[in-house]
C-alpha cells in the first residue's frame, strides 16, 4: 500500500513505542485444509493488517506489546476472531475457517423498508455520530445495513450483511467496520452497540492536509476513552488533565418517604362526602404529585480526588465496582453537546464510567477487557462514535501542553 506524507509522520512516532512482537500463520479452509488466499487479516481497532498470500500466510510485525483481537475475513466464511497477547512474542497461529451456510436471514424478511430512510437517518446518528466531525464523515456502501424498526417498543435494531465502508475526511481514515450488534431504544434513549473496526490511513493530498489530519486525530485523542484507559493504567490521571471521584447514589433529600407522600396525595386527591367523592385543593396535590415525581436517588459525588493507583492492582487490574466521574479539564464540550443536552453554558468534558464487575485488566496498548462490563454516560456517551473514533494503536505526535 503506497502512504502519503501522513502515514509517514504517524508510523515513525508509532514505531518509537513498538515492539519486537510479531504473529504469523496461515488461513485454511477448515473443511477442505486448503489455504485462503488474499484474507483479509487484522487487528481489532487498529491500522495492523496485512491479506494472506496466495498459499494463505500472513505476518503482522513490529507492534507494540499488548493484548489484540485478531479477525480474519473473507467472503463465503463466518468471521474469525482470536484474543491474542504478546510481550516481547512471536507467535504462530493456523486459523481454519468455516463456510458460512446459505439461508435466507430472519433479518431481511423482518426489514423495515417502508421508513428506510428515516431509519438510515437515525442509524447515521448514533453511529456516525453528532459531533463537528460526523459532517466529514459517510457511510459508503449504506445499502449493506438492514434495519427494523419495532412502532410498539420504539427500539431500532440495525444487522449488516458485509463490513460497513466508511471514509472519515476529517481525521483521515477509511473504516471497515463489522457489525454485530446496534440497538436503540428511543423511550430511554439507550444504546447497545458492538463491533469490529479496521483502519486504513487515507493518503494525504499535500502537507497541508496531512497536518489538518494530524491535528484533529490529536484533538480526538485527548479527553478520549483510549487517553483515560493509559493514563489509568500509568498512574498519570492528573498529570495528563483527568479529575477522576468515585459517584454514589443516596437518598434523594428533597422527596419525603413513599408511604408519606401515597397518604398526602389520596388525602388531597379525595374527600369523602357521603356516597359522592369530590376533587379538593388542586394546589396542594399539584405540590405533593411532584414531589413523587422526583427520583428516589441522586447522584453524590465524592469530595476527594482519587488516583489510579487506589484502584489499580501490580497486575494493572482495575479492582471497582461502581461509578466513577470523570472530568477532563483541559478542553470544553462541544457546542453540539450543548444542543444534545439542552443547555447553553459550556464547561469541561464530563463522563460517568460504569464498572459492572470488581475486575477490569488494562493493557500496554490500551486494551482492556472484558469491554463489555463497562458502560459510559454524559459527554463520552455522546462522543464516542465513530466520527472520532481512533484506532487503539494511535499515538499523539507530541505531547500537549496544558491549557
Amino acid at each position: 500500500m503506497k502512504w502519503g506524507v501522513l502515514g509517514f509522520i504517524l508510523l515513525s512516532s508509532i514505531s518509537l513505542c513498538a515492539q519486537k512482537n510479531s504473529v504469523s500463520g496461515i488461513v485454511l479452509d477448515e473443511e477442505t485444509k486448503q489455504p485462503v488466499p488474499f484474507a483479509n487479516v487484522f487487528f481489532a481497532n487498529t491500522t495492523i493488517g496485512v491479506s494472506s498470500d496466495q498459499d494463505g500466510k500472513f505476518q503482522l510485525a513490529g507492534f507494540a506489546s499488548g493484548k489484540y483481537d485478531l479477525i480474519v475475513t473473507f467472503v463465503g466464511y463466518t468471521n474469525f476472531q482470536r484474543s491474542l497477547e504478546f510481550d516481547n512474542s512471536n507467535l504462530h497461529v493456523s486459523i481454519g475457517l468455516v463456510q458460512t451456510p446459505i439461508v435466507l436471514s430472519e433479518v431481511v424478511i423482518r426489514e423495515d423498508t417502508t421508513d428506510r430512510t428515516r431509519n438510515l437517518l437515525i442509524y447515521k446518528r448514533y453511529f456516525l455520530g453528532e459531533a463537528t466531525n460526523s459532517k466529514r464523515c459517510k457511510i459508503i456502501n449504506s445499502d449493506v445495513i438492514h434495519l427494523f424498526f419495532d412502532t410498539q417498543t420504539k427500539v431500532l435494531v440495525a444487522h449488516a450483511k458485509g463490513p460497513i465502508q466508511i471514509e472519515n475526511n476529517a481525521l483521515g481514515y477509511r473504516l471497515n467496520y463489522y457489525l454485530y450488534t446496534f440497538e436503540l431504544d428511543l423511550n430511554s434513549g439507550r444504546l447497545t452497540s458492538f463491533g469490529v473496526p479496521s483502519f486504513q490511513n487515507l493518503q494525504a493530498g499535500n502537507q497541508s492536509q496531512a497536518n489538518r489530519w494530524n491535528k484533529e486525530r490529536q484533538r480526538a485523542y485527548y479527553g478520549s476513552m483510549n487517553h483515560f484507559i493509559r493514563a489509568f493504567r500509568s498512574d498519570q490521571l492528573k498529570q495528563e488533565g483527568f479529575e477522576v471521584k468515585r459517584l454514589y447514589q443516596v437518598a434523594n433529600r428533597e422527596r419525603p418517604p413513599q408511604h408519606i407522600l401515597d397518604a398526602k396525595i389520596k388525602e388531597f386527591r379525595f374527600k369523602a362526602d357521603g356516597d359522592k367523592v369530590k376533587n379538593v385543593n388542586s394546589d396542594s396535590l399539584s405540590f405533593y404529585r411532584k414531589l413523587n415525581s422526583l427520583p428516589v436517588l441522586v447522584d453524590s459525588l465524592a469530595n476527594k480526588d482519587i488516583l489510579a493507583s487506589e484502584l489499580l492492582t501490580d497486575d494493572k487490574h482495575i479492582r471497582y465496582k461502581g461509578r466513577l466521574s470523570v472530568i477532563y479539564k483541559k478542553e470544553l464540550e462541544e457546542k453540539g453537546y450543548l444542543n444534545a443536552v439542552g443547555r447553553t453554558l459550556q464547561s469541561r468534558q464530563s463522563s460517568v464510567i460504569h464498572f459492572l464487575s470488581d475486575s477490569l485488566r488494562l493493557y500496554p496498548n490500551g486494551y482492556y477487557e472484558d469491554q463489555k462490563s463497562i458502560f459510559i454516560e454524559n459527554y463520552w456517551a455522546w462522543s464516542e462514535k465513530i466520527s472520532d473514533y481512533l484506532p487503539n494503536d494511535y499515538q499523539p505526535v507530541k505531547k500537549r501542553k496544558n491549557k
